[in-house]
């Protein structure tokens, strides 16, 4: 029987921990599926619920690590099934009926919610993986005494789970189904789980306790590696997740990438063997965060930027893994080793979701987490060959700081001007050094006073240039008063001549081998690279002249500090301090390029506001509203020209002509607004008759554009008694009465993060009761992503409403900057063709939505990937198309309007 039940142990205990796994990774989609719709889906829902299922894991594995305290396994299995009985309680789980009231301070409702619905069973379920591995030590087997390996099948488990459930599970099966399912998962898990236990006493192995009396117990500072080698990549995760949300790409889904590559790094790490790939790893960090920071010297090409943060995240986080991994302790003190790694988790977690917003107003925690877990991963590598150049290589990269700033205020020929004397003065005393240690009769010295010499003349030459440069720069000014430098030809062949001597001096300098490690060796190094850096911002002025951009100094900027990575990638503090120095150059670049009026940090993303000028002097800057990468609106500065709508909501596109239109025909009007923005449909839609109701869940946004202070004026001059409510606005408007409305216009869906619950069958016909009889729900949906004319074309025939449809090309008059309308898809949705017919659409440009196969969204059932697939395979387009040939509109609409030819 013993021999049995040690055969039977592994695939046995295996199973189980892969299931408790899936089952634990199923549920975390599964809850925020059901919640994060109240809070409108941003990505910062999913990582303040991420921060409660690491703090949620932490408990069951302090509970794990206790009970496996206990001496009779017998008790442990009885105290563990009466656990699993008390999770199971909280069965089948359940969502909240309403989101918090104050929209301010989200996290703690939301924190609240998960602990009460779903903390009892995860934790519990969480518990399964030390406990089970603590228990497998038991069993006598041969590699009784190395159960880690158990962790990697644990992360399998975890990652099938995690891919399982938004391409299998959601699209096809509703949301009561999966509710259900995860309970009989549960009870699955459960008997797997007394099974294992069963197989354990049955085999008969030592007590762990035994062992663990005489295992060495770890030091505190041990116990503190763990913590920061586990809280570094869970920082790291989050804060790439929201990074790449909000500065990389917009796009569903984006926070499965990273969760599965972290872990793919956690079954990589504790496989057998993968420690052999240490080495490998640590050589890969330097160069994967070189080829990060290169890939933002490619301009709007987000792939190879987002390829470049998840290379970079994978790397560096297995590199990490992979140290914790080698530290592990013996099986006698694996649950202590896990709740270390846990509580790293958790404090990495918090600091990222909670803290961050709330000190940060823009991702800035990425970064910083970007360059601590590259300290952790540069120690233990091995040292570089060539001391003098990394040396040279860090200060230069540091020094490139400067040039950073000095754009901001300065032009980029003054700026390259005034590094290049910076670079000469370098040089200067780089080459006094060596000719200072240079003998009489030593070969290398005649080269020593040519450097020397040629230091000096760049020196004094560009002393001079730059104390008065009007002989050297020819100064124009353009039409729009902005000026231009044409250096004089022969004045740029010295410079050219003096700094490519001086280059070719100075990497002769960096290469060679150090001497020692006295102070003027560090200085040497640390002159040549300041002499690198900034000659070479000599050369390019007289290479390019007049052309020398901002860009050249970016990308050469980059790619030296590239460069500085791979040389410095074994000294920790170093590549550290060059992962801060090359965001600080990248942020920097960002801050000149854009005219950022403000920019702040909400629970629910990144809002900045950016001028652009708009060339005219009537009309001001264009002002435009970013929530991460997608525009919410934009607004002319000028006075004359304030309050004309723009982007979507010019009157000329299909959402400004439907809103217009359904307002016109129900006199006075009764108005409600789903989502905000710059707040330009006020405009739109306002005469001195009507009301305008305004529904936004983001109190950020509001403070931007209604009341004092507001950057943006639309609200303040069209509508300034609007009534403006924070919250989720379909739990707001269930509470107006019936028919308080004559238009309701549904403004939430142009970004990459939906609420998908305000597009469902139940939210529909919600805001249908709330319209009066000749009323109309304008839907606007734009989006680059997503399919939405076919979901909401399902969700209005199921509903049998009246609908048409039509999609606006962008109107790039000048003037505006090429906003004076952006391309716009709007659904007109009513309880009868009498109402449409009222609202005087002309036929042949808006349409009768095409009806696709399937079922149609509903509070229970909720398929984003097949509105992913039908955007990007073409099947949205090529229903429309065959049925717009020709188009079909419902009777009562105004003949086609003619066009002039």
């Amino acid at each position: 029987m013993n021999a049995f039940a040690r055969r039977a142990a592994a695939p046995v205990f295996t199973l189980a921990i892969l299931s408790s796994a899936a089952l634990i990774f199923i549920l975390q989609p599964l809850f925020s599926r059901m919640t994060t719709p109240l809070l409108g889906g941003s990505p910062a829902v999913w990582n303040t619920s991420m921060v409660f299922f690491q703090g949620a894991l932490l408990v069951g594995y302090a509970y794990a690590h206790l009970l496996t305290r206990v001496k009779d396994l017998r008790l442990q299995a009885l105290v563990h099934a009466l656990m699993l009985a008390f999770g199971a309680l909280s069965l089948p789980i359940a969502a909240p009926l309403a989101g918090p009231e104050n929209s301010a301070a989200p996290q703690l409702w939301l924190l609240g919610v998960l602990a009460l619905a779903v903390g009892a069973p995860y934790a519990v379920a969480c518990a399964t993986a030390p406990l089970l591995q603590a228990w497998y030590a038991r069993t006598g087997r041969e590699d009784a005494h190395d159960p880690y390996y158990l962790y990697a099948a644990s992360n399998v488990g975890s990652l099938g789970g995690l891919i399982a459930y938004p391409l299998l599970i959601e699209p096809n099966t509703g949301l009561e189904a999966q509710r259900l399912s995860w309970s009989l998962g549960y009870a699955s898990v459960a008997l797997l789980i007394l099974a294992s236990v069963v197989l354990a006493l049955t085999a008969k192995g030592a007590a762990p306790l035994k062992a663990a009396e005489q295992a060495a117990r770890p030091r505190w500072s041990q116990r503190l590696f763990w913590l920061v080698a586990a809280a570094l990549p869970s920082s790291l995760l989050l804060g790439v997740t929201l990074h790449i949300s909000t500065d990389v790409a917009s796009a569903p889904f984006l926070w499965v990438a990273p969760l599965a590559l972290y872990l793919i790094t956690f079954i990589v790490a504790f496989a057998r063997g993968g420690e052999r790939l240490a080495p490998l790893m640590r050589l890969l960090a330097p160069i994967s965060l070189g080829a990060l920071i290169l890939s933002y010297a490619i301009f709007n090409n987000w792939p190879v930027q987002l390829a470049a943060n998840l290379s970079a995240f994978f790397i560096c986080a297995l590199a990490c893994h992979l140290t914790l991994a080698r530290t592990r302790p013996e099986a006698a003190r694996l649950t202590e080793f896990y709740l270390w790694v846990s509580l790293g988790g958790v404090v990495g977690g918090a600091a990222t979701a909670l803290l961050a917003p709330i000190v940060f107003n823009d991702v800035y925690e990425y970064p910083l987490a970007l360059a601590a877990i590259a300290v952790v991963v540069a120690r233990g590598g091995a040292p570089n060959a060539w001391p003098r150049l990394t040396t040279a290589f860090l200060a230069g990269s540091l020094a490139l700081l400067v040039p950073s700033g000095l754009l901001l205020a300065h032009s980029p020929q003054r700026t390259a001007l005034f590094c290049a004397a910076i670079g000469a003065a370098a040089s200067l005393i780089c080459a006094g050094l060596l000719e200072r240690r240079s003998e009489k009769g030593d070969p290398a010295r005649p080269i020593t006073l040519a450097f020397f010499f040629t230091a000096l003349a760049s020196a004094a030459f560009l002393a001079f240039a730059t104390a008065s440069s009007d002989w050297l720069f020819l100064e124009t000014q353009n039409e729009e008063g902005g000026r231009s430098y044409t250096m004089v030809a022969h004045w740029g062949w010295v410079l050219g001549g003096l700094g490519l001597l001086n280059l070719g001096f100075l990497i002769r300098t960096a290469s060679a081998p150090a001497r020692d490690q006295s102070l003027g060796e560090h200085g040497l190094a640390i002159a040549s690279g300041v002499g690198l850096a900034f000659v070479g911002l000599g050369v390019s002025l007289a290479v390019y002249g007049a052309d020398l951009s901002r860009a050249v100094i970016y990308y050469a900027s980059l790619a030296f500090i590239a460069i500085g990575f791979v040389l410095n990638g074994a000294r920790p503090w170093a590549l550290g301090a060059m992962v801060l120095a090359a965001f600080v150059v990248i942020y920097a670049d960002d801050q000149r390029n854009l005219q950022i009026v403000s920019q702040d940090r909400s629970f629910f993303g990144v809002l900045r506001v950016v001028d652009y000028p708009s060339g005219s002097e009537e009309e001001g800057d264009l002002r435009v509203l970013y929530h991460g990468t997608t525009i919410h609106g934009a607004q002319l500065t000028g006075e004359l020209a304030a309050l004309r709508p723009l982007t979507y909501y010019n009157p000329s596109t299909s959402l400004g002509e439907a809103a217009a239109r359904a307002a016109r025909a129900n006199r006075p009007a009764h108005l409600g607004l789903i989502g905000l923005g710059a707040g330009a449909t006020a405009c739109l839609l306002w005469n001195e008759e009507d009301d305008l109701t305004i529904f936004e869940i983001d109190p950020e946004v509001v403070a931007l554009s209604v009341g004092e202070g507001a950057r943006f004026t639309y609200v303040n001059g069209c509508a300034p008694d609007a009534d403006v409510r924070v919250g989720d606005a379909r739990l707001m408007v269930q509470r107006e009465p019936d028919g308080a409305f004559d238009v309701l216009v549904v403004d939430a869906f142009s970004s990459d993060a939906i609420p998908a619950h305000l597009l469902t069958r139940e939210a529909v016909a919600g805001y249908m009761d709330k319209i009066g009889a000749g009323g109309a729900v304008v839907l606007h949906l734009s989006n680059r992503n997503m399919s939405l004319v076919l979901e909401a074309s399902r969700v209005a025939h199921e509903l049998g409403l009246t609908a048409i449809w039509r999609t606006s090309a962008g109107d790039e008059r000048a003037g505006v900057f090429g906003y004076g309308a952006l391309p716009a898809t709007t659904m007109v949705l009513a309880k009868s063709p009498e109402a449409l017919a009222a609202m005087r659409f002309h036929q042949g440009e808006w349409c009768i939505p095409p009806v696709a196969p399937g079922r149609a969204w509903s509070d229970d059932y909720i398929n984003v990937p097949r509105a992913l697939y039908e955007h990007f395979s073409g099947l949205e387009s090529a229903l429309i198309d065959g049925a717009h040939r020709p188009c079909q509109s419902p009777p009562g609409l105004l003949p086609a309007r003619k066009r002039l030819s």
